[in-house]
């Protein structure tokens, strides 16, 4: 039997929330705005309803499908998505019959315009009824349905994860009558009353494959109330969501420019190893870093000039050692959050910009323990729900096994890391939210060499590590106001060792640790307005052990130097940092939003304050539904690096690096899913640091400065990003940046800086081929970093050796290129998923020299080290 929602039904429901949707799109600007003039808007009016085409014999059904409907100048649906349902097949006919609904269009002072609409399709059983009888004898209470009862558990292959909303099909074998459930939030269903005798159960959730299966149904009738249990079916996806496009709202970016990356795009970009915080390598902005190191250098700064965060805190050691992936596990990295300029002020102490990573609950539904294992590392990580779902345990470790290869290529070197988190959130009420974390890493690295010639064998060692622990309480004072703060603490080593043959030891020892505690208040009183204060403070100590070469004694000429006196040195100081900040979200018309921001910031160092005000302000103008002008303009502060303002090797009147950014640029979507910004810049750098060798004499005392903050510097350029998000079966990016850097060291005018590249492409595509296989590539072409090569050497006999000569005109090195493929197989078993990948940096093993080799007098000159290619092949667990 064929049945259709009633017209009057749609049609009157259809008005009513047109009518209460304009009517707040009408009310709410006045409340906000005072007495800004608003535009006359006239609702939407349908005009031709389409009843719901069902197939044959569906059962019946009484509920609700929500829709929300895209509605177009010409009054025509030009898109429905499916909100909430009933489940199949009357989603998809209430949709499909959507679509087809003329409406005169929704009119803005005389002139049509489009608007987006939700709307409810109701199914509902004809009202029939027969003559009225009147009771002739006494009321007795309902019996329970008779009949055999048959229960069971619809789930997704692989993950487990249940399938709620599910319609599930009986049909008796002899006389062909029809019984149906719907599976709960657990994917459990249960049908009643059924005979004894063969079924055929039919399943048909949108999305994954249909289920079709017989079932014989036993007589339980001596038994009470005993249920037959048909178990957990699993069913694996269709193939359909790749050639779906999902359209999101992204939440509202606190700056003028921001890039938000999730999911697949963080973990399956070519050459990352799927490792979610190299892909920051391959954004508009960010100039390459040599050998893959992971240090960045955003809009013309230098490479620490640009701030890591974990949750809101500094992170100091990101990347492991010999190009390793990054210390998180990738599986809790929810998000990253990159600003190339004029980030909010949250955060500081950085002159450049700010990648923030934001750690993810575990799901909660059930444990999950996820392990994968490559030819360089071996990692694991195992969560689970406890206390009915309020708290999540996290426990990851990772291990790297490069010395037990590495050897075999390159004798004398031996490398190897680890990093390990255990985090642990729960709710202490629907309002409050406690987290605590522990994470770690430690990374080493030995190196020796050996000499035919006696007493020329040497070795030398790095070792660094971090352990840090941070708190978080997250709670919401009421639906307008919340209140968070977080502590951490956090311990830093460095080792580093040289050792000699018949020579004295080298070392380098330095040991740190900090405290930081941040507190913020977020109010929103208004949809319009936002309003965010807080209160950043840190407090560190470094110390350094040093046995190292001495300086040359002051006044003296250079001594010869074949053996260099080494000393036993060492220097040690705290750093203290306070820093409050405000900030606010207007958009005091519809589209236009002003995000102002200043940040103060009071620095203590060897027995001195110095004070930094760092004002910002962004604008984003969104004048047409699919068209944003967005610009900004801050300044901000970053502390020199301690050992540069400690005695004896630092000086304390140093100040702060000052940058100046501003940017201006626009943002378009084309279609759904596709986004193009383009965006110019400008950044000016004051302050920067450079060694120097000053002597200065006061009251007969000579005195050296090690240091002089005079180096200026300024980058501008252009920037183009495309993108494509997740949604359908190809997502990636594409980023070009054609920038010029410059630094003036006086006395000197200006000239390149030391990474300047004009011409930096990124290309990052990946392709959903179906049946589970997924295939991405990525292109990196970038201009070479200049340098000044070397054009003569002469021989110095106080030294034994040949001294270069270089050019006073800087050169580049090559252009750099590299193409980098990674292939995905995953396997869907009942109850786990099994997954293999092949990652391959360098595929064409193309050469991109960093550097040059000279032989002893630099009369012949090779090309430096450079990466190889290197395939990667691992293999990956989810239980």
């Amino acid at each position: 039997m064929r049945r259709t929602a009633p017209a009057s039904t749609g049609e009157k429901q259809a008005l009513l929330i047109s009518a209460v949707v304009v009517t707040l799109l009408t009310i709410c600007p006045q409340l906000t705005h005072g007495q800004i003039e608003q535009p006359v808007i006239v609702p939407p009016e349908l005009l031709e309803f389409v009843d719901a085409q069902l197939p044959p014999d569906t059962p019946l059904l009484t509920g609700d499908v929500v829709l929300v409907l895209t509605i177009g100048e010409s009054g025509q649906v030009s898109a429905v998505a499916i909100q909430s349902g009933i489940g199949t097949p009357f989603d998809e006919a209430a949709a499909d019959a959507a679509r087809k609904f003329l409406f005169r269009p929704a009119f803005a002072d005389g002139k049509p315009i489009p608007v987006v609409v939700p709307f409810t399709y109701s199914f509902k059983l004809s009202e029939r009824r027969g003559r009225i009888v009147e009771a002739t004898g006494d009321r007795r209470e309902p019996e329970v349905t008779p009949g055999q009862q048959v229960t069971g558990r619809l789930a997704e292959q692989g993950t487990r994860t249940p399938l709620a909303g599910i319609v599930v099909l009986l049909e008796d074998a002899r006389t062909g009558s029809l019984a149906r459930a719907v599976t709960d939030s657990e994917g459990v269903f249960q049908v009643t009353g059924l005979s004894a005798g063969t079924f055929r159960i039919q399943i048909l959730p949108p999305g994954y494959e249909a289920i079709v299966r017989s079932v014989e149904v036993l007589d339980r009738s001596g038994d009470g109330d005993a249920i037959q249990d048909v178990g957990t079916w699993y069913t694996k996806p269709d193939g359909s969501e790749r050639f779906r496009t999902v359209v999101t709202g992204d939440a509202r970016p606190p700056a003028a420019t921001e890039v938000v990356l999730t999911e697949q795009e963080l973990t399956q970009t070519p050459g990352t190893f799927g490792d979610p915080t190299r892909v920051v390598a391959t954004l508009p902005g960010v100039a390459r870093s040599p050998f893959g190191f992971g240090y960045y250098a955003v809009r013309g700064s230098n490479f620490d000039n640009t701030g890591f965060f974990i949750d809101g805190h500094p992170a100091l050691y990101l990347y492991h050692l010999a190009s390793g992936p990054g210390v998180l596990p990738p599986s809790l990295v929810s998000e990253i959050q990159f600003y190339p300029g004029g980030y909010p002020a949250d955060f500081g102490r950085f002159a450049g910009g700010v990648i923030a990573i934001d750690i993810a609950d575990p799901p909660t539904d059930r444990w999950h323990l996820d392990v994968e294992v490559d030819v360089l590392k071996a990692s694991a990580l195992f969560s689970t729900p406890f206390d009915d779902a309020k708290g999540t345990l996290s426990v990851a470790v990772r291990r790297s096994y490069y010395e037990l290869f590495v050897p075999l290529f390159v004798d004398d070197l031996s490398v190897s890391y680890t990093d390990y988190l255990v985090r642990l959130s729960y709710a202490i009420s629907p309002k409050i939210t406690f987290k605590l974390m522990f994470l770690g890493a430690e990374d080493r690295v030995d190196a020796g060499s050996t000499d035919d010639t006696p007493g020329e064998d040497s070795s030398q060692d790095i070792g660094l590590g971090f352990h840090r622990v941070t708190a978080a309480v997250d709670a919401e004072v009421d639906g307008k106001l919340t209140w968070s703060t977080s502590a951490a603490f956090e311990y830093d080593h460095t080792e580093g060792r040289r050792v000699a043959e018949d020579d004295d030891t080298l070392k380098v020892d330095i040991d740190g640790w900090f405290v930081q505690l941040r507190t913020s208040l977020d109010w929103a009183p208004l949809p319009s307005y936002r309003l965010r204060s807080g209160l950043d403070g840190l407090w560190s100590n470094l110390a350094a052990d040093l046995r190292i070469a001495s300086l040359p004694p002051l006044g003296d000429p250079l001594p010869p130097e074949f053996d260099p006196v080494i000393v036993q040195s060492g220097f040690s100081g705290p750093y203290g940092s306070i820093a409050p900040y405000l900030s606010a979200d207007w958009e005091p018309v519809d589209g236009l939003r002003f995000l102002p921001g200043v940040r103060m910031t009071i620095d203590y160092w060897a027995d001195t304050i110095h004070l930094s005000i760092d004002p910002k302000v962004a604008v984003r103008y969104r004048f047409h539904a699919d068209w944003t002008l967005k610009a900004m303009t801050s300044i901000a502060h970053q502390p020199p690096p301690i050992f540069q303002v400690i005695p004896p090797y630092g000086d304390p009147e140093l100040p702060p690096v000052q940058a100046w950014q501003s940017s201006a640029g626009v943002e378009w979507i084309p279609a759904d899913g596709w986004e193009i910004s383009v965006e110019g810049y400008f950044t000016k750098l004051e302050n920067l640091a450079r060694p120097r060798n000053i002597f200065t004499s006061e009251d007969g005392e000579v005195q050296r400065t090690n240091w002089s903050a005079d180096v200026g510097g300024r980058s501008y350029g252009m920037e183009l990003f495309i993108r494509k998000r997740m949604g359908d079966w190809v997502h990636g990016w594409l980023s070009y940046t054609l920038s010029r850097t410059e630094r003036q060291f006086p006395p000197n005018g200006w000239t390149i800086g030391p990474i300047d590249q004009t011409h930096v492409v990124n290309l990052a595509w990946s392709f959903d081929l179906g049946d589970e296989w997924s295939f991405g590539t990525r292109f990196t072409l970038a201009t070479g970093n200049p340098y000044y090569p070397i054009i003569g050497s002469r021989y110095d006999a106080d030294r034994d050796r040949y001294q270069p000569i270089f050019a006073t005109e800087r050169a580049r090195l090559p252009i750099f290129h590299r193409l980098d493929l990674r292939l995905d197989k995953n396997f869907r078993l009942d109850t786990w998923l099994l997954g293999f990948y092949l990652d391959i940096q360098n595929a064409y093993n193309a050469s991109n020299s960093e550097g040059f080799r000279y032989s002893y007098d630099f009369g012949i000159r090779t090309a430096g080290v450079s990466l190889p290619i290197l395939p990667t092949l691992g293999v990956h667990a989810s239980f």
